[in-house]
């Protein structure tokens, strides 16, 4: 009943999700102590041909070459040396955040277990109740029916055989009431 219940149970995983959030902001953030790299490319197709190759000098024996496409690539690399402590103070705060989501999501696993144990153990108990008030029940029908026997006979007086009958009428509407809890 429990794995059942932590399987499937809403408040857990909110909880869960809540939890996973927190990791991924965690990842993001340590992400960002990395260096960034950025690659950029375009290419650019023209209806007439281009200057494709940079002219940096004019060379009668090497004309420059010319194009219809042009394929332009950058790469860039940046890393932030110092920024005041900003990265890290954002990163131990996430890093709370999340120990703080995984708290929660055991007090609501603790939560969920206790009220999944108290109910099954009320289920328990209502059934051991149920057997109880069978047993009485079985046992004032022999009463009853003994009764009657002795009031045939003529050795009771009708007041014990509508006791005998209220006893166990009683019984029958506490048996029922207890059926219903279980």
């Amino acid at each position: 009943a429990v794995r059942a219940a932590a399987r499937v149970h809403p408040t857990l995983q909110a909880a869960r999700a809540y939890e996973d959030r927190a990791d991924a902001n965690v990842r993001e953030l340590r992400a960002s102590l990395l260096p960034a790299v950025t690659l950029e490319s375009n290419a650019t197709r023209f209806q007439e041909p281009m200057l494709v190759a940079p002219l940096h000098g004019f060379d009668m024996q090497r004309l420059p070459v010319f194009d219809r496409t042009l394929v332009q690539s950058s790469a860039t690399v940046a890393y932030s040396v110092f920024d005041g402590g900003a990265r890290g103070a954002r990163l131990a705060r996430a890093s709370a955040q999340q120990q703080a989501t995984r708290a929660q999501s055991d007090i609501a696993l603790q939560a969920l277990l206790a009220d999944v144990t108290r109910r099954y153990a009320a289920v328990l108990v209502a059934r051991e109740v149920l057997a109880a008030h069978d047993a009485r029940v079985a046992a004032l029908e022999l009463e009853r029916a003994r009764a009657r026997q002795l009031l045939e006979q003529g050795r009771v007086p009708r007041v014990v055989l509508l006791r005998a009958e209220a006893s166990l009428s009683a019984a029958v509407a506490e048996q029922s009431a207890t059926r219903v809890r279980v």
